[in-house]
């Protein structure tokens, strides 16, 4: 009887015929190209994983909650280690972060004399004086939004760093001690502008047209300096735009009026002429112009960290993971024999 053609296959790349029979399973694994000369390592690999399949009982769906603790049991010491260097880098974390506490400062839409409801109903003059005042320049809630969508701006941004005290405020906040405070030069109104956005918030308070700016900072003292600035700075360039604005528009119809010759026309022109002078003198008050701060900067009485309670346990349990995933490894390749 002749010896069935499966025993001696030839590797299709090399064309060298298999010196030693195996199974089918062998060749449609491994590749029957490496028949007869293959790589040793890779062989011993390749039973081994088959073993541990069989064995564990998952190549055929019989793994038990048994086997499962079995194979903790076996990796104790390698889960142990884990938990240990786990601890010891939390513990590290902990002792490298700096605290930082949590100032905040309440704010809300500034009342630029636009409320004139207490003139009464019959008097035509307090009644063309709502009038106008209705009609004057920007509303506050329409300046109160501009300086929600500003003060993180590049052009607040430059106002800031002209003032030497907000440097001070970005060379004291660090993350961890290890860190090294960014120079002086190393800022840009750019970065300064995403530094903003990214450390401090305004957050409405419940459904009342108050706000809430929060910034977390590891000095107290010079967060609430940090917060003033930005609302002065803030606050006053939205009050410089509108005073330039309504003076060129003053420029502007001043001269029409003098080139008009028609009454209607010029008295149309002359109402306008008074809503801008009027917008000019509310936006040279030196007061709040958008925002008006009902609560200056207070900061919480106690320093925050990350939560050892919290922290401790997840690193633990990453390094207890880790470890036994560790252990795994070696004992797939066989180092652990």
């Amino acid at each position: 009887m002749t010896e069935p053609s499966h025993h001696k296959k030839t590797a299709p790349l090399t064309g060298q015929s298999s010196s030693k029979e195996k199974p089918d399973r062998w060749y449609s694994y491994k590749g029957s190209n490496e028949a007869g000369n293959g790589d040793a390592h890779f062989a011993r690999l390749s039973e081994r994983f088959w073993s541990f399949a069989r064995n564990s009982g998952f190549a055929n769906g019989e793994k038990t909650l048994l086997d499962v603790m079995a194979d903790l049991w076996r990796a104790r010491k390698a889960i142990t280690a884990g938990a240990l260097i786990g601890l010891v880098a939390a513990s590290i974390l902990l002792a490298l972060a700096v605290p930082q506490t949590r100032t905040q400062m309440l704010i809300t839409p500034a009342n630029r004399l636009n409320d004139s409801s207490g003139a009464g109903v019959d008097d035509k003059n307090f009644a063309l004086l709502r009038f106008i005042a209705q009609r004057a320049g920007v509303d506050n809630s329409a300046s109160f939004a501009q300086f929600e969508n500003t003060y993180n701006g590049v052009s607040v941004a430059k106002k800031i760093m002209e003032d030497k005290a907000a440097l001070a405020v970005l060379k004291a906040d660090r993350q961890w001690k290890i860190m090294a405070a960014p120079a002086a030069e190393n800022w840009s109104p750019e970065k300064l502008a995403d530094y903003i956005a990214r450390r401090v918030t305004i957050n409405p308070v419940g459904s009342s047209s108050i706000h809430a700016i929060e910034y977390w900072h590891p000095d107290p003292a010079l967060a609430k300096l940090f917060m003033n600035l930005i609302h002065n700075k803030t606050d006053r360039l939205i009050r410089q735009t509108i005073q330039s604005d309504a003076q060129q528009r003053i420029s502007y119809l001043n001269g029409k009026i003098s080139e008009t010759i028609h009454p209607e026309h010029r008295r149309a022109l002359t109402d306008l002429l008074l809503e801008q002078e009027r917008l000019l003198m509310l936006a040279s008050i030196e007061q709040p112009y958008a925002a008006t701060i009902i609560e200056e900067p207070f900061s919480h009485y106690k320093a925050q960290r990350p939560n050892p309670k919290l922290l401790l346990p997840f690193f633990m349990l990453m390094g207890m993971m880790a470890g036994f995933l560790f252990f795994t490894a070696r004992h797939f390749t066989g180092k652990n024999d």
